[in-house]
């Protein structure tokens, strides 16, 4: 009998732990009353799903928006208060909350940089996709996560962040970022990477990626680009191929580019092909070339690392077509040579002529310079 009371009276003690009663909706407002923020979430699902009305969910909202506040207050951007923010995201009634969203996205951003900051990046990245994957996909979020991906070389790729920016209402104004900008020519760069793309199919691409606010928001800088002289050859030929398929370049400036692209070693392919046409017709327009002279000669240091190719065959079959079709340009050029040489002139960024010892060299068995300016270079070589 003693055992038998004594089982019995362990099986009262457990039933009695089971029985306590759940969290009723008075508990509940009394918590929030306290800002209590951990005992209200672990108890309030205590509520039946058929009790769970408006005043119940108006709690839920002000207390997540209210547990977000405090520890933004106190700057508690630790691991484990993030953790708990994205389990309450998951929330039906969260999901849908877009002032509930807006607190999260924003919280998420300043542990996403305390989290870099500590390097700790493989456990960045895992946050950045959970906290993507349960999101509206904000788009100012997205590009400020691409940024930070980007700037701190994190590995992840940060297109799907940023993908939705240059064809919403708004890519007039997300267009106009380095970094988008970047991003796009990026992915049209690798599509003439992966394989050659006439310029018929460069207006699908380009759709494809952004509408034409978002285009023509990349037109200046990319004609500022075309021009630039630290702008890499390959990137050139990329610019200059979106440009002309969108019918972006005026013909004065196409001359200028075609004719400094000759002029700088080009890349055979179809732009080489384009420029090499476009020169033959110079041949029949002495204005069109004045012009083309006047544009060049603005050029610090002028155009001509063709002259120092190794390939030599190259060289000098592509120096003979800018000769015959392009003269004004190899007379000038050794003028300026010269000048530089005796101190003609002012030149305050140094040497406006990198190639001309590589020029005199080619040329000193061609006709392309006169013999009085060859011998006026040889003289000042002494």
């Amino acid at each position: 009998m003693i055992l038998s009371t004594s089982v019995s009276y362990a099986q009262l003690q457990s039933n009695e732990q089971t029985l306590i009663p759940a969290y009723s909706m008075a508990d509940l407002e009394a918590l929030e009353g306290q800002k209590s923020y951990n005992e209200f979430f672990d108890h309030a699902l205590d509520i039946r799903p058929s009790q769970r009305g408006s005043v119940w969910q108006r709690m839920v909202s002000d207390m997540a928006v209210g547990l977000i506040d405090f520890k933004t207050q106190r700057q508690d951007y630790k691991k484990p208060s993030w953790d708990n923010i994205e389990k309450l995201s998951l929330w039906p009634i969260l999901q849908s909350d877009e002032f509930f969203q807006t607190k999260r996205r924003r919280y998420f951003l300043t542990y996403l940089k305390n989290c870099i900051e500590n390097k700790k990046n493989n456990v960045c990245i895992k946050d950045i996709q959970r906290y993507w994957a349960n999101s509206f996909k904000n788009i100012d979020a997205g590009l400020e996560i691409a940024e930070l991906i980007d700037k701190h070389s994190l590995k992840v790729a940060s297109w799907p962040f940023i993908e939705k920016a240059p064809t919403s209402e708004l890519s007039h104004f997300y267009c106009s970022r380095a970094q988008l900008q970047k991003s796009l020519i990026g992915k049209l760069g690798q599509k003439m990477k992966d394989s050659p793309v006439s310029l018929d199919k460069w207006p699908d691409h380009i759709n494809q990626l952004m509408n034409q606010d978002c285009w023509k928001k990349l037109v200046p800088d990319l004609r500022q680009a075309l021009m630039d002289r630290s702008t890499p050859q390959f990137a050139k030929d990329l610019i200059y191929q979106l440009l002309k398929s969108q019918k972006d370049i005026d013909k004065e400036q196409e001359d200028l580019f075609l004719t400094v692209y000759l002029l700088e070693g080009p890349i055979i392919g179809d732009t080489f092909n384009l420029a090499w046409a476009q020169l033959s017709l110079l041949a029949e327009d002495y204005e069109r070339r004045q012009r083309l002279l006047k544009n060049v000669k603005q050029f610090d240091p002028l155009p001509g690392a063709l002259f120092a190719s190794a390939n030599a065959k190259k060289r000098d079959i592509v120096m003979k077509h800018i000769y015959n079709h392009f003269p004004e340009y190899f007379p000038y050029y050794a003028e300026t040579c010269l000048n530089y040489m005796s101190g003609v002139g002012d030149y305050p960024r140094g040497n406006p002529t990198i190639q001309c010892s590589d020029f005199f060299k080619i040329t000193k068995d061609k006709s392309w310079v006169q013999d009085q300016v060859k011998t006026r270079y040889s003289g000042l070589k002494r």
